[in-house]
C-alpha cells in the first residue's frame, strides 16, 4: 500500500480512496470495494491531511508506523548486501493455539 501511494505522488496523482482503488485493480493486487478499502485504510490507521498551501486532502500513515517500515527495509536491504546473508523468515499468525484452533 505504501508503495502504491508513493507512485501516485512521484507521478503527481492526487491519492483518493477512488485513485487508489483503480490502481489495486490495474495491477490485480486485491480486488476489494470502496468501502472495505476506505475501512481497511482506517483499522491501519492511516488518516487524511488537508494541505495549507492546495487546500487539498491527502492521505497519511502514523509517522511511527512509516518510521519503523523505513528502519526494516534498511536493514533488510544492508542483509540482502551482506557477504553472509540470512534467509528471511515469513511468520503467519492464523493458527495460534497449540491445537491448531483458532482465535
Amino acid at each position: 500500500m505504501f508503495l502504491l501511494n508513493i507512485d501516485l505522488y512521484l507521478l503527481g496523482e492526487h491519492v483518493t480512496i477512488r485513485s487508489l482503488h483503480l490502481r489495486l485493480q490495474n495491477i490485480d493486487m486485491i480486488e476489494i470495494s470502496l468501502s472495505s478499502l476506505a475501512k481497511s485504510l482506517k483499522k491501519l490507521r492511516f488518516h487524511w491531511r488537508k494541505c495549507t498551501i492546495s487546500n487539498r486532502s491527502y492521505l497519511m500513515e502514523q509517522p511511527n508506523v512509516a518510521q519503523k517500515r523505513l528502519h526494516f527495509l534498511r536493514e533488510f536491504k544492508a542483509n540482502e548486501s551482506s557477504p553472509f546473508p540470512r534467509k528471511p523468515v515469513v511468520l503467519d499468525e492464523t493458527w495460534i493455539f497449540s491445537k491448531g484452533a483458532q482465535g
